[in-house]
């Protein structure tokens, strides 16, 4: 049986978000220590402090993730329905995003991407869904039960430190 998994990340289309990347991925982005900052950001508040630097968790996440989400979605899709990726038994999608995703975000991108594909012959049969402290297993296949398709699993911070320093290792192994 042959099977693939294409990864990517929703995340803002810039060059320094793509500096930033392992940094998330490894989980050593700092985080701020303020409390008032924390307090205006969790009551969604956030707007024009530090130079638009913060933004309320409210606005946080529909612009940060639920448009790079949708937009990365949307075109993975569309390349797997018209054989981009060639044709294998299985197919998978990985996407990392740097914001935290909640399980109704979950569902909402595995809903989205079911319906995207709906009537495609080509297509994905699992999407992964991954942050820093999460990974959501999504079954794309047909005839499931909605209950059924979603799996969470925590991700610790040293099996973040595990898997940034093994992406090292191969790293310059390579070299």
């Amino acid at each position: 049986m042959l099977f693939t998994i294409e990864v990517t990340r929703a995340m803002e289309e810039s060059k320094n978000a793509h500096l930033e990347l392992l940094k998330d991925v490894a989980g050593i982005t700092p985080a701020g220590q303020d409390t008032e900052i924390d307090q205006i950001l969790e009551y969604g508040y956030g707007f024009g402090l530090h130079e638009g630097k913060y933004i309320g968790v409210k606005e946080l996440s529909y612009w940060s993730m639920a448009l790079p989400l949708r937009r990365i979605l949307e075109s993975k899709v569309s390349k797997v329905g018209n054989g981009f990726y060639g044709r294998y038994d299985k197919m998978g999608l990985f996407v990392f995003s740097r914001e935290n995703l909640r399980e109704p975000e979950a569902v909402k991108a595995m809903d989205y991407t079911i319906s995207l594909q709906k009537y495609l012959d080509i297509r994905y049969n699992r999407l992964y869904l991954a942050d820093v402290d999460d990974l959501f297993v999504c079954n794309l296949d047909d005839g499931l039960k909605p209950g059924s398709r979603l799996l969470r699993y925590s991700i610790t911070q040293n099996q973040r430190r595990e898997f940034y320093l093994e992406a090292v290792r191969r790293q310059e192994l390579a070299i």
